[in-house]
């Protein structure tokens, strides 16, 4: 039944229906639901509507790391910042161990400035997916929903 009714979906969002529903091992994609339900337990979102948090799931990238898989944050870089959704990261600031982030987490909007390229990583210390976020799409998403902008406000 499944076959017959995707038909209808164009090409790419039948590939991502697919990949959620059927499985796919060389592609990951974490169905938009579950993000929803990931940020309303993060005590930031707590008590946000679904669809406000939708619009947040809207502007968030799933990212995967393999268990020792780097992933660098220098600001000059990227412009990212990023949720723990699932394992443990480890940040190392200039080749130095200073912290231990895990689910729920955020990661890069407090950062050490960077001193030369590569300065501040996140290294997965086990399979973990973070969701990324683009700051500034991040800050307009926050201009358009004031309660959103409030409960940030107050987490900073």
């Amino acid at each position: 039944m499944y076959h017959s009714n995707a038909i209808r979906l164009g090409n790419e969002i039948k590939r991502e229906l697919d990949c959620a529903i059927l499985g796919n091992e060389k592609k990951f994609t974490l169905m938009n639901y579950k993000k929803v339900i990931f940020f309303q337990q993060i005590p930031l979102f707590e008590g946000m509507a679904g669809l406000t948090l939708s619009y947040l799931v809207d502007v968030s990238q799933t990212v995967l790391l393999s268990e020792g898989d780097v992933l660098s944050i220098d600001e000059k870089l990227n412009n990212d910042f990023y949720i723990v959704y699932q394992g443990v990261v480890e940040y190392y600031n200039k080749g130095s161990f200073i912290v231990e982030y895990q689910v729920g987490q955020f990661i890069g909007e407090r950062l050490a400035a960077s001193g030369f390229a590569n300065s501040n990583v996140v290294k997965a210390k086990e399979a973990s997916i973070l969701l990324k976020f683009n700051k500034d799409r991040f800050y307009e998403l926050l201009s358009d929903h004031v309660k959103l902008a409030d409960k940030v406000l107050e987490y900073i």
